[in-house]
């Protein structure tokens, strides 16, 4: 793999100033903390514009966007500003200048969007630098002389080719080093919005290691060379709900497992929210490592990136040679019910005469005459299986004139 890499010398080499919010309580009931930065403030009308980045509700959860969400707010008269280290006194226009790092005590009220009856300011005594550019850097040099910093992340500017992760392409907002967590972590990553069960795509030719707990799943694609991307906040709810109970099945695309092989721009799950995303929209979390284990701002990768509308199709070799008017279909065994001799698979990939495509979405299809076929009825779950044969039509069985169980 081919990398494109310049250095990134201008910056500060500075400790991250304190975080002023960073272990403040929940806001009160029936409120939300909204933390940004300012963008402008009139006077004359009260009206505060501001930048979002996260907000943290009245249980003590904390919400981030993809990209800064521009939030409009008429200030009351009688707003209060809170300084860390001053005690509290009316707002003025000069405490609300461009690019101030503030958090705002927010309550919901029934009436035109953007008007409040309550809110705080909690801002630092001086205007916090940009994190743009702003290093904590350890002592040793990292690949290419790079700073790298105490948590990980290089100063390497690269440029890996890759396809697009998210099938498609997606609106491409630079996230990376956004404050996460209130200001206790960097985020690490870009973050693609997109519709939930939109398909996610290898970046490069690798290998897949997949993660998940009760409540996130995530994979790991690594290149021979060492190279490694990451997908945050896969999908993990059934069709049309947000209800966790999605299982593997609408989180990785047929045939993906620990351990499987892909070649880029073939599906290797679908776009959800879980995870810490949940209330944030859905969204695919992508991060670019490099061979050393470093993380690098993949903005200038995805910007240069090839944007796929259909993906790579994913087959196995096979020994099966499909006829002319016949149809091949790949898929992952769903189940088999062995009194009606029918097999039930995942589809990954149906190829006729007019091509091969990959299927978009997890759907299953219904093959007849599966143990005629093999010669035998043992089909276990999960296992890769070829088959060759009559291809109904939509909501009709695949009639089997062939079938090979690939792997398992």
């Amino acid at each position: 793999m081919v990398v494109l890499a310049t250095m990134a010398f201008a910056y500060q080499v500075s400790q991250l100033p304190a975080n002023p919010w960073k272990g403040m309580a929940p806001p009160p009931a029936g409120h939300e903390r909204w933390e940004g930065r300012v963008v402008t403030y009139e006077s004359a009308k009260r009206l505060l514009v501001m930048d979002v980045d996260s907000t943290w509700n009245d249980r003590g959860d904390e919400h981030f966007f993809g990209r800064a969400d521009r939030r409009e707010l008429i200030l009351p008269r009688s707003v209060l500003l809170r300084w860390t280290d001053r005690g509290r006194r009316a707002v003025s226009g000069s405490d609300l200048v461009g690019g101030r790092e503030i958090a705002v005590i927010y309550r919901r009220i029934e009436s035109e969007v953007g008007d409040a009856t309550e809110i705080m300011l909690y801002s630092p005594g001086s205007p916090v630098p940009s994190r743009s550019g702003v290093r904590t850097p350890v002592a040793r040099p990292g690949a290419l002389g790079a700073i790298i910093d105490s948590d990980g992340v290089s100063s390497e500017t690269v440029t890996l080719p890759i396809i697009y992760p998210v099938l498609g392409g997606t609106r491409l907002a630079d996230t990376f080093l956004a404050s996460r967590g209130g200001g206790t972590r960097r985020h690490h990553g870009q973050d693609l919005m997109a519709p939930k069960l939109t398909p996610l795509v290898a970046a490069f030719d690798g290998t897949v290691s997949l993660r998940s707990s009760p409540r996130h799943y995530w994979l790991t694609i690594s290149a021979e060379d060492g190279w490694q991307a990451v997908y945050m906040h896969i999908n993990n709810d059934s069709p049309g709900t947000d209800n966790a109970m999605g299982g593997e099945r609408f989180a990785f695309a047929p045939g993906i497992k620990d351990g499987s092989t892909v070649r880029a721009g073939e599906m290797v799950g679908w776009v959800g929210d879980s995870g810490n995303a949940e209330g944030t929209g859905p969204h695919l979390h992508f991060e670019l490592h490099t061979p050393e284990g470093h993380v690098v701002n993949s903005v200038f990768s995805l910007e240069a990136a090839n944007q796929l509308t259909v993906p790579v199709p994913r087959q196995a070799t096979t020994k099966f040679v499909r006829k002319s008017g016949q149809t091949r279909l790949d898929g992952v065994v769903h189940k088999y019910d062995k009194e009606r001799d029918v097999l039930v698979v995942v589809m990954a990939t149906l190829e006729s005469d007019s091509g091969a495509g990959a299927s978009l979405l997890p759907d299953l299809k219904y093959i007849k005459g599966a143990a005629k076929a093999l010669g035998r009825a043992e089909f276990p779950v999960g296992a890769w299986v070829v088959t060759v044969g009559t291809d109904l039509g939509k909501g009709e069985a695949f009639e089997a004139a062939s079938l090979e169980i690939v792997g398992s």
